[in-house]
């Protein structure tokens, strides 16, 4: 199972939260979920599966229905195959294609200058937040994430996205 994949893997400073912090989500009873993100369609694009873990936790336990993809030319591919996307997620430091690589080809793309994308990094040096917002990224956010700001974040673009 996934939980037991999390369990094997060993810690990683860059990995955005724990298992252990993911898991609290899903031990909480079904009349305790969030539908605050129903219907919305989410991509989390990052190339380590415990960060996939524990964003796709939270994220279905506030009601979205997740896709995920472990680098830059995934991301696209499933980018372009759901055009129902209503937000992205993108690791920027990945293999092959990286998250700027795909961010910029995303809005590049006729048609995807509004759907917010967030860029989730381990790079917190003082320039990478510039660099991603000039790729085309709506907000930045590092890792270790903190579970509770990425969701206020992720409600303000969603908001500013309908009005």
């Amino acid at each position: 199972t996934t939980s037991a994949l999390m369990h094997s893997l060993p810690d990683d400073s860059e990995v955005m939260t724990s298992a252990r912090d993911a898991d609290h989500f899903n031990v909480l009873n079904a009349e305790e979920a969030s539908n605050k993100l129903s219907g919305v369609k989410v991509l989390i694009a990052d190339d380590d599966i415990r960060n996939i873990y524990s964003m796709t936790s939270v994220f279905e336990h506030e009601g979205a229905e997740v896709l995920c993809a472990m680098d830059g030319f995934e991301a696209l591919e499933i980018f372009k195959a759901h055009p129902d996307l209503s937000l992205i997620l993108m690791d920027i430091m990945m293999p092959g294609k990286d998250g700027l690589q795909a961010i910029r080809e995303i809005r590049a793309m006729e048609g995807n200058s509004t759907i917010p994308i967030i860029a989730v990094t381990a790079k917190a040096m003082r320039d990478d937040r510039e660099i991603c917002i000039n790729a085309g990224a709506n907000d930045y956010i590092t890792k270790p994430v903190r579970l509770e700001l990425l969701l206020s974040k992720v409600y303000q673009l969603l908001k500013e996205k309908q009005a």
